[in-house]
């Protein structure tokens, strides 16, 4: 082997060591890199289970919250407060001392845990004063809380003994800056007990913080509460002794109450009567104009068609075989159909132009914008528009059935009234009977007119279900309904009872029986100032 085949040899050598040096040290990071992160694993693994076991308790705190919240009774708000800290938080022993009603020491009222004889009985007779050094420190210093497992004072460190606890926390019970309520105090006993896996100071120190906040807030609602029950029960008294000498008054008081319900309802209804007629009439105004245009026009639109089809069939008669372009537009336009129907459609327009003036006409008929006065009107016209505007309800859809309208008309004079609000009170009943017939069929109104006496007497009467007698006697109350929310106030009837009875000086009764129908009865003098004179006099 020649010089240079050795030096390429061993320089290829010293290449592969170096590059296997390169391989361990990256092997041997790889190793550590591996090493952290299993340590990492742990470490994240150790944080999830704390922040699982974190989770827990803060659940457990709010279920605490709840439970307190629903509670008025101290005692039990106590006894939960205590179970908690012992089966939730892990604490071996918890206690909850009261300052007593004159104030001068702090008291057991709860306790739970593992005691045994000795120890219940120690602590049971436990008793503090405002000079204990506890007590002391809490109000010197503001603390919320005191964490004793290692402690170098000679006083407080005998509460061991007094409490059976080797290590114990101690909160007072309070709402900001306040003398302490109550203490919490939460600890361990000297012996490790294997029937219990418990939590030492530091780590229920959250958690028994923020149960100790939540126990002071229940405190103080249950006392505000016993407070305000005792407030209230020496107001209720109080008016109770006072009732009897009150009790005029009240039924005043009650009266006028009354009228004043019913004023305000009268005096909304009456403005939203107003403005319903102002826009009622605004609309009829507003479809009048292009309505009248039309209906002005259809005339001429009918002459200028027959005038175009007469002069099309003069064309057919002169010459019978026209050009093949226009042999196939009359094909195409099916001529013959279009000279039999457009005559027909004309028609139709001109009917519907029709039947809009008269609801326009029934609309304002209705409203009585102009009327708003005493004047002497049609009641019949009053009705026959009230009618048409409920056509809608008369002629049935969706399934229902149609109503069948009679009418029988007396020879009534013109009647002095206040025309707008007759035809409120015409609406509401002919709307009631519309209704009452939803599910009746064949269903029946029947309107009948007649004078009697100076009285112009208007009879609408249903074939409907009828109204029992319980319920016939509050149909006039103001605010009484039957039917579902949404859909009545309770106000149509009462209202218009107040019109018939009150502006005309009429009657409004009703006649009814369960499966005989209902008839409401409109009693109203023929003159308006006739009648006021007459009752003056």
């Amino acid at each position: 082997m020649t010089s240079d085949s050795t030096n390429l040899l061993l320089s290829e050598t010293d290449r592969l060591r170096a590059d296997l040096a390169a391989v361990e040290e990256k092997n041997k990071q790889l190793t550590n890199r591996v090493k952290q992160l299993v340590i990492t694993e742990h470490q994240l693994y150790d944080w999830r289970a704390r922040l699982d076991s974190q989770v827990y308790t803060y659940r457990q705190l709010y279920e605490l919250g709840k439970s307190l919240n629903q509670t008025f009774d101290l005692s039990a708000a106590l006894t939960l407060a205590n179970e908690f800290v012992v089966y939730e938080l892990g604490f071996e022993r918890s206690l909850l001392l009261m300052l007593n009603p004159a104030q001068t020491a702090f008291e057991v009222r709860a306790l739970e845990g593992y005691y045994d004889d000795e120890s219940m009985t120690a602590v049971e007779t436990l008793s503090l004063s405002g000079n204990d050094p506890v007590i002391q420190s809490f109000n010197k210093e503001r603390d919320h809380g005191m964490c004793l497992e290692h402690c170098d004072d000679v006083s407080l460190c005998e509460w061991r003994s007094r409490l059976g606890m080797n290590e114990y926390i101690v909160f007072a019970l309070r709402q900001e800056a306040e003398a302490p309520l109550g203490l919490l105090i939460a600890g361990n006993t000297a012996d490790r007990a294997t029937y219990h896996t418990r939590v030492s100071p530091e780590e229920g120190f959250l958690g028994l913080a923020n149960a100790a906040s939540q126990i002071a807030t229940a405190i103080n609602s249950v006392n505000f509460y016993q407070a305000l029950t005792e407030e209230r029960s020496l107001l209720e008294k109080r008016v109770q002794d006072r009732t009897q000498d009150l009790h005029s008054k009240n039924e005043s008081l009650q009266n006028a109450l009354e009228e004043l319900k019913l004023t305000q309802a009268q005096l909304v209804q009456s403005e939203k009567l107003s403005s319903l007629g102002q826009l009622v009439a605004g609309i009829a105004h507003e479809i009048n104009n292009p309505v009248s245009f039309i209906y002005g026009n259809l005339k001429h639109a009918q002459d200028y068609t027959q005038d175009l089809l007469k002069l099309v069939k003069t064309y057919q008669t002169h010459y019978p075989v026209p050009h093949s372009a226009v042999q196939k537009t009359i094909e195409d336009v099916e001529l013959d159909f279009l000279a039999e129907d457009l005559p027909s459609l004309l028609n139709s327009m001109e009917m519907g132009a029709v039947r809009i003036e008269k609801i326009v006409l029934s609309l304002r008929t209705f409203s009585r914008m102009d009327e708003s006065d005493m004047k002497r009107v049609d009641i019949h016209e009053g009705i026959d528009s009230t009618l048409l505007i409920l056509d809608h309800k008369l002629n049935g859809k969706l399934g229902t059935p149609p109503i069948e309208v009679v009418k029988h008309y007396g020879n009534l004079p013109l009647i002095e009234c206040y025309a707008g609000q007759l035809n409120q009170v015409f609406m509401n009943i002919l709307a009631n009977a519309a209704d009452a017939l939803e599910e009746a069929d064949p269903g029946q109104i029947t309107v009948t007119t007649e004078v009697c006496d100076g009285y112009a007497l208007i009879a609408i009467a249903d074939n409907g279900p009828g109204i029992p007698e319980d319920i016939r006697g509050n149909i006039f109350n103001p605010f009484f309904t039957t039917k579902p929310v949404g859909q009545g106030t309770g106000m149509g009837l009462s209202i218009s009872y107040q019109i018939v009875c009150d502006r005309h000086g009429g009657s409004l009764t009703c006649e009814s029986a369960v499966g005989q129908g209902t008839r409401f009865v409109v009693k109203i003098p023929t003159s308006l100032t006739q009648a006021n004179t007459d009752t003056q006099s």
